[in-house]
Parts: C-alpha cells; sequence; structure tokens
C-alpha cells in the first residue's frame, strides 16, 4: 500500500507544478484582464488537502475496506468546509476580487476531485485485489 500511495504522492507532486505555472500562465498571458490577487492559496490548499488524503490511504488496514470509504468521505466533507471557509475570507478580504478567485478555485477544486476521485478507485481495487489474494494464499496454506 506504502508503494502505491507514494507513486500516487509523486504523480500528484507533478501535477500540482503543472497545474500552478499552468494557472500563471493563463491569469497572466491568456486572461490579462483578470487580476486575481492571492492566487498561490488556491493551488497550495488542493496540493496540501491532496497530500494529507493521501497520506490517510496509509493508515488504512487492508482487511477492513469499509473504512477506506469512511475516511474517503470524511476527507471529502472536512475539504468542502475548509474550502468555504477559505472563499467565505477571501470575500471578507477583498469583496471587489470574489468572482475570479471563486471561479479558479471552482475549477481547481473539479480538477483535484476527478483527481483523488480516480486515486480512490485506483486504491480501492488495490486493497480489494490484495485482500483477495491473501484469503487465497491463507486457503492454500490450511
Amino acid at each position: 500500500m506504502h508503494k502505491q500511495v507514494n507513486k500516487y504522492l509523486a504523480i500528484n507532486t507533478i501535477l500540482f507544478l503543472v497545474f500552478w505555472i499552468g494557472g500563471n500562465i493563463v491569469l497572466r498571458f491568456l486572461l490579462p484582464e483578470i487580476k486575481l490577487e492571492g492566487y498561490f492559496v488556491i493551488p497550495f490548499f488542493f496540493y496540501f488537502m491532496s497530500v494529507v488524503l493521501f497520506l490517510q490511504f496509509n493508515r488504512i488496514s487492508i482487511s477492513k475496506p469499509s473504512s477506506t470509504t469512511n475516511m474517503y468521505m470524511q476527507m471529502r466533507v472536512i475539504k468542502v468546509f475548509i474550502s468555504f471557509a477559505i472563499i467565505i475570507v477571501y470575500w471578507l478580504l477583498n469583496k471587489s476580487g470574489i468572482r475570479p478567485f471563486a471561479i479558479v478555485f471552482a475549477v481547481f477544486y473539479l480538477i483535484y476531485l476527478i483527481w483523488e476521485t480516480f486515486v480512490f478507485i485506483r486504491l480501492e481495487k488495490y486493497i480489494r485485489a490484495n485482500k483477495n489474494q491473501n484469503k487465497l494464499s491463507d486457503e492454500t496454506i490450511n
């Protein structure tokens, strides 16, 4: 399980760099009329939340796959509440710039939601395959 999680952490870091640099390029050169202060917060937030999620997968027991789903859903709820808190704080600090910030934030949210769901499905399959493999090896030993 640790190898799988480390692989996804490495891919996550690469995706973070691509989206962070790509977002900067799009906002500066393709959409220069959008003045987005605090852009750096958005990619770092989603990267940090993904790292926390992936590290939580290391703590999951392969013998209890239902705990994986519970942990994933708990992380989703936590991420939603923290996301709302960030948007509200930004709105209180910069009311005039909330619209572009919220749009870019929503785009990142969707991208990372798709990415993390993909990783969750892959890790869930990995856990189930290992659980079945352990059952088969236990049956052959007995």
